[in-house]
């Protein structure tokens, strides 16, 4: 059991055999009596986003979650399909639970795959990944007073705006959380 105080970002919790992920937690105390906790919550089941509101001294149970680290090996129509590490049993994952993350993967990336009772409810990626550029246009020299940016396809068909200086062929740094060009890689 979890007091409801320790509930913080990123915490995980279960109430009426639902996992939940606490997404922003807010303590409130006025004047005399007891301090009350609200919290946004996330359903790991169905990716609903609840608020919720606690007196201060109740108890949750704790989500019974499982990380295993798991090796990308393909996509299929409807899920992505990962090898866990340490028995190479293959894990599936819809791709409704992977959501945008997915578009980062590529075979043979090792990431951390959240289990609840043997269901996989969502991957957490490296912050940073390496991927070599596809397809770029050439630059075009002009005004070089500010940053000019051009769009380019990188090998998973991500299309991603980077310096004017980075050609086909070239690998760079790509920031899984947003999305946007890193750096070039060495």
């Amino acid at each position: 059991m979890i007091n409801v105080t320790d509930l913080r970002n990123g915490t995980y919790f279960e109430e009426d055999g639902i996992p939940f992920e606490v997404l922003n937690y807010e303590h409130i105390k006025l004047g005399r009596g007891t301090a009350n906790i609200k919290i946004k919550a996330k359903n790991l089941l169905n990716g609903a986003i609840t608020n919720k509101g606690y007196i201060s001294g109740k108890r949750v149970d704790e989500a019974d979650l499982t990380e295993k680290r798991v090796i990308f090996l393909y996509r299929t129509r409807d899920a992505c399909v990962f090898s866990d590490e340490e028995n190479k049993e293959e894990l599936e994952i819809a791709l409704e639970k992977a959501g945008e993350k997915r578009r980062f993967l590529k075979k043979g990336m090792t990431v951390e795959m959240l289990l609840y009772e043997g269901e996989a409810l969502a991957v957490t990626l490296p912050i940073k990944v390496t991927f070599k550029v596809k397809e770029a246009p050439p630059d075009a020299r002009g005004n070089t007073i500010s940053s000019s940016y051009k769009e380019v396809v990188l090998e998973n068909n991500l299309k991603v705006k980077v310096p004017m200086f980075i050609d086909k062929g070239e690998r760079v740094i790509i920031d899984t959380r947003t999305g946007s060009y890193v750096e070039r890689a060495k």
